[in-house]
Order: structure tokens, then sequence, then C-alpha cells
């Protein structure tokens, strides 16, 4: 059910969504701002769509390694 209100407040807020972001680096964490929805690309060409407010930082090694993320919020992951 959370899933599909997700969804559908990332349809119906479609314009306030940025360009995709490549990620390159796992020392800095990246945030949405509220009213705001970020698409990122991670190393590993995988995407995420960070909702409004959300943190998302690369556990070190990402890509190599492991694929760990630590998320505050909600995200969509692709």
């Amino acid at each position: 059910m959370a899933l599909g209100i997700f969804y559908q407040t990332t349809r119906s807020v479609n314009s306030n969504q940025k360009p995709v972001e490549k990620i390159a680096s796992t020392k800095t964490p990246v945030e949405s701002k509220p009213g705001e929805l970020k698409t990122l690309v991670l190393p590993d060409n995988s995407a995420i769509t960070l909702n409004m407010g959300s943190t998302l930082k690369l556990a070190e090694g990402f890509g190599t390694d492991n694929r760990n993320v630590y998320l505050d919020g909600e995200a969509f992951l692709m």
C-alpha cells in the first residue's frame, strides 16, 4: 500500500523532479530537499529516486566490495 502511494506521489509531482544526477563518491551524502524528488545513478549503474526530504549515503567500497546504502527517508529503487 505504501509503495503504491509513493508511486502515485512521484507521478503527480514530476514537475518537481530534477535531472538525473550521477554519484561518483561514497564520501558525501546526497539529500533531496522538501518538495523535491531526486533521481540518482549509482556507481554500479543502478538508479534510485529519493523522495522529498530523504538522504542517501553509499557504503565504503560500494560497487566493488558491496552494494550497501544508508537511507534516511523514502526511496524508489530501480
